[in-house]
């Protein structure tokens, strides 16, 4: 018995034993990751590799001369460094690419015209046929329902004055809300799931929301506590709030639509919130009230129009890379690689993988450019 006792026992010891290793093994892993930037050369180009430990994102600058280059790659922590091994250079008459060969990461071909950075989907056939195993072959229907011409399925909700029509599966499902027309709805906005709607047919405040529920298309009414302005605007999203400023009542409010809860987070007496990349900074409310502020996202791919030109710039560093020839009038909305954005009464997305996709036109919008969308994704 006792035998048995004193085996057992140097059992239990070699397991803790090695539980004990195994878990200092890991937190010394733990403490060895670390974001870092470091310099390198490879086929007379240099590059930069930058690891952020936060987001876990590797951001590259890849500089051929004056030309740069640079990408994203979204991955915890990789042992190794330096981890692009070879770069091969592509010329057409027009264009340059380079592509990467590294066992690690992976990024799409990187383009110039000699004058800006481009996507590669916007080179010439040449170079197309040359870098072929990139692109993904894309099909296009047109398919006329109601008032709407659909060349790619998208699950939406677009604003038809009374509610919203919703377009999935080349269906439209009509939700209806109000009984007279609104025909703007600046501070209707969805977070996750939701979609949260002040009575528009109140007068000068409200106090009262419409949630919808994108997936079950349920509509839930939330009567609050408060009288909020229709003079306000929305800061921005965080998790899974919403924060609204009150420019007349001189407020901030914090709204949870899920769990049907608010609350004043800033006045003439406290500072309000912002949020930059994240983070939660405070802000005077009467800062929010003069200047309008919004929130700046934490997606690492940044999106914006110049001259009707849309750029793609990775982390607001300084390169921009032109991503369509298209010349656009608005973006709708963005999310990671994805941008929506509009010309004239036509609706696109564009993604890393796919490049420009035409994804439905509406008549309507060649008029109201205000006309509220929101993609279901």
């Amino acid at each position: 018995m006792k035998k048995y006792k004193v085996k057992k026992s140097i059992k239990i010891i070699i397991i803790l034993l090695f539980i004990t290793i195994i878990t200092l093994l890991l937190i010394t892993n733990i403490k060895k990751t670390k974001s870092y930037s470091l310099e390198y050369s490879i086929d007379n180009y240099d590059i930069s590799e930058n690891f952020d430990k936060k987001n876990n994102i590797y951001y590259y600058q890849i500089t051929d001369g004056k030309q740069k280059y640079d990408f994203i790659y979204e991955s915890p922590y990789i042992e190794n460094k330096k981890l692009i091994s070879k770069i091969n250079k592509h010329t057409s008459k027009e264009y340059t690419c380079i592509t990467i060969e590294s066992s690690s990461i992976k990024s799409y071909p990187m383009c110039d015209n000699g004058k800006q950075n481009v996507d590669f989907h916007l080179i010439d056939d040449k170079l197309k046929d040359e870098l072929q195993d990139y692109y993904k072959e894309q099909s296009e229907t047109k398919e006329k329902i109601d008032n709407y011409i659909i060349y790619n399925n998208e699950n939406m909700f677009i604003w038809n004055y009374k509610g919203f029509n919703y377009i999935n599966d080349n269906k439209i499902t009509k939700i209806n809300i109000f009984k007279k027309d609104i025909y703007d709805i600046p501070l209707a906005t969805k977070i996750n799931e939701y979609i949260l709607l002040p009575d528009y047919e109140q007068n000068y405040n409200f106090n009262k929301f419409y949630i919808i529920n994108t997936k079950t298309l349920e509509i839930d009414e939330w009567k609050t506590n408060y009288d909020i302005s229709f003079n306000s605007y929305i800061n921005g999203i965080n998790y899974k709030s919403i924060y609204l400023t009150d420019m007349k009542n001189e407020k901030q409010y914090e709204i949870v639509p899920h769990k049907k809860r608010m609350r004043i987070v800033g006045n003439k007496y406290k500072d309000g919130i912002k949020y930059v990349h994240g983070k939660e900074e405070k802000i005077p409310t009467s800062e929010l009230i003069n200047k309008k502020i919004y929130f700046i996202s934490n997606n690492p791919y940044v999106y914006r129009i110049e001259n009707n030109e849309l750029y793609l710039n990775y982390l607001e560093n300084n390169i921009d890379t032109r991503i369509t020839n298209t010349k656009i009038d608005k973006i709708i909305s963005d999310k990671k690689d994805e941008v929506y954005y509009m010309k004239d009464n036509i609706l696109y997305k564009y993604s890393l993988e796919t490049g420009e996709i035409k994804l439905i036109q509406y008549e309507e919008w060649s008029y109201n450019k205000t006309n509220s969308i929101f993609i279901n994704n």
